[in-house]
């Protein structure tokens, strides 16, 4: 049922979506199924795209299991624009950090497209997290890839062009529950601005739209009235030829593994 009563949320069967683990080298001792804790708890609902789950500065009252959908994280910057920081779908934990830290939320979360999440308290998390050892480690799990490819992305910016970056972006969104197979290749039906997908990968929107252009006179990517075609989805630069990005805590993307 909906707690909060807001009605922004509609009661749905349980998922059925594949809920994975943080990124491909996780250890494999995590639970099979680590939603099953919350299902348990909390029925899965169905969020409406654009539908505002945690605020930036305010306590984090919920945690959240993404079972299907995309969601994003941005912070408002000092002109009171959005930076957009990253990207969640399925297997994400939403929210844990700053409940278990007793802290305000640093970003903002939104969802992106429809979304079907599982909701605990944040008291009802804790306990979880207290007193069941295999979510814990599970949880541990997560939090570790997170961090871990954080420093990745810094890498990446490093040490890695901005072709690069976002070649490995849309090869890993390729993967995502946005990702469509056709007979040409995969559409990607990005429920993002163009500046926000720039800011995905540090760059201008002025850049972002000339490595567009580079991308589609190689073939690499066509650009449709609305969506992405990407021919052959292995022909774009990803690991590893780019530092693991399997679980990027924000930026740019953060939920299962690829394949």
């Amino acid at each position: 049922m909906n707690r909060n009563g807001s009605g922004a949320e509609i009661e749905v069967p349980e998922s059925t979506a594949r809920i994975g683990f943080a990124g491909a080298n996780t250890v494999s001792k995590a639970p099979k199924d680590p939603g099953r804790f919350f299902h348990e708890i909390a029925p899965a609902l169905l969020y409406p795209g654009r539908t505002e789950l945690i605020r930036q500065g305010k306590p984090v009252r919920e945690v959240y299991l993404l079972s299907d959908g995309l969601v994003k994280a941005g912070c408002a910057d000092a002109a009171g624009g959005e930076i957009i920081v990253g990207l969640w779908y399925q297997g994400a934990v939403i929210g844990s950090a700053p409940v278990i830290l007793q802290a305000p939320s640093p970003v903002t979360v939104t969802t992106l497209t429809n979304a079907r999440l599982h909701r605990l308290l944040a008291d009802e998390f804790l306990s979880l997290v207290k007193n069941n050892a295999e979510f814990g480690w599970y949880l541990q799990q997560r939090q570790s890839a997170e961090f871990s490819d954080l420093i990745s992305f810094t890498l990446q910016l490093g040490c890695h062009s901005a072709r690069k970056r976002l070649e490995h972006l849309l090869w890993r969104l390729g993967s995502s529950p946005i990702a469509i197979e056709s007979k040409d290749g995969l559409d990607l039906r990005l429920p993002l601005k163009q500046w926000e997908i720039a800011e995905l990968i540090s760059v201008t929107p002025e850049h972002l739209s000339r490595i567009l252009k580079q991308l589609e006179r190689e073939g690499l990517v066509l650009r449709r009235r609305d969506h992405f075609q990407i021919p052959d989805r292995e022909k774009l630069a990803h690991a590893p030829d780019l530092p693991s990005t399997a679980r990027s805590g924000f930026r740019p993307f953060s939920g299962d593994s690829p394949p």
